[in-house]
């Protein structure tokens, strides 16, 4: 694949860092009576709002994996329509039953409900999946958000430049730009920007704070330490979603640590150093297995 070429997610990314991606007219009716449907997929993206490089890592793997730009389609109202749910907190925007194909999806809290899907072929961890099967969903014990997959599609090489990168979830990001302009060894991660964008800026990094999860995963799937913190906004949902994720990897489940306007920068960078960083292999080889992508190739390493 041509690395120089823009991606779908930098062409859906305005310079403001708000969403300019709108489906076709022709293709979503398409979609709604069940043509097309290895490429519909479900995604977080409203145009003119925020854009969030996680809420991009599905239909980022998507083109990279089959060499085709995806269809972001929900089918509300269609008897015909299916559509495949991928990375993200966003099984809570399933709104037919037998409509969506799970693989990775996620809950934001333990008492999301959502309607029965079509097909269950992983979720991002045990507490989703402990969801799945109290609203009596079959559900397999495959685990793992697919963004542990991006290291399998997009290899830039790691330069560290900076002691810390600091990843806020987008609520948090004046409070966390504050802080990275009190050192040049720390860096702000801007996650309103592209999926190669920031795992570049990941890469540049000898470890990260972050209160976004994805900047968690993705880092933790480059082989970066990552801590957990808050830096004072309230985070969507009850925590389940980094409970999730922990308990999927093998690690335990750890409260946030809160960052506040006096932090200690060169402490907080230690602490995100000593992280553990799982090994992702194995979940991965599982998600690749069952992948509902029709898969293109392309000569990448996919397990």
């Amino acid at each position: 694949m041509d690395e120089a070429a823009p991606t779908f997610d930098e062409l859906a990314c305005g310079p403001d860092g708000t969403v300019r991606y709108r489906p076709g007219v022709g293709a979503l009716v398409a979609a709604a009576f069940g043509a097309g449907a290895d490429r519909c997929l479900y995604w977080w993206a409203h145009p003119g709002k925020v854009f969030n490089f996680g809420d991009w890592v599905g239909p980022f793997l998507y083109e990279r994996l089959t060499g085709r730009r995806p269809l972001r389609y929900r089918p509300k109202f269609s008897p015909l329509g299916r559509t495949m749910f991928t990375a993200g907190s966003i099984l809570r925007w399933i709104r037919r039953p037998r409509s969506a194909i799970i693989w990775g999806s996620g809950v934001m809290s333990a008492e999301d409900r959502f309607p029965a899907p079509l097909q269950v072929l992983a979720v991002r961890g045990p507490r989703t999946r402990a969801r799945m099967m109290e609203l009596g969903y079959d559900c397999p014990a495959i685990y793992g958000d697919p963004a542990i997959l991006l290291p399998r599609v997009f290899s830039p090489g790691r330069c560290q430049r900076h002691a810390l990168g600091l990843i806020p979830h987008y609520h948090d990001l004046d409070h966390a730009r504050r802080l990275a302009a009190a050192s040049d060894e720390i860096l702000l991660i801007d996650v309103r920007r592209p999926v190669r964008a920031v795992i570049r800026d990941i890469l540049s990094c000898a470890a990260v704070a972050s209160s976004s999860l994805h900047g968690i995963i993705v880092a933790q799937g480059y082989g970066v330490p990552a801590l957990r913190v808050t830096f004072g906004a309230r985070i969507g949902g009850d925590g389940t979603k980094f409970a999730d994720h922990a308990l999927a990897v093998g690690l335990p489940v750890a409260e946030a640590e809160p960052v506040g306007a006096d932090a200690d920068l060169a402490a907080l960078a230690a602490r995100a150093r000593a992280q553990p960083v799982p090994d992702l292999a194995p979940l991965a080889d599982a998600l690749m297995r069952v992948c509902p992508f029709p898969l293109a190739d392309q000569g990448l390493n996919l397990g």
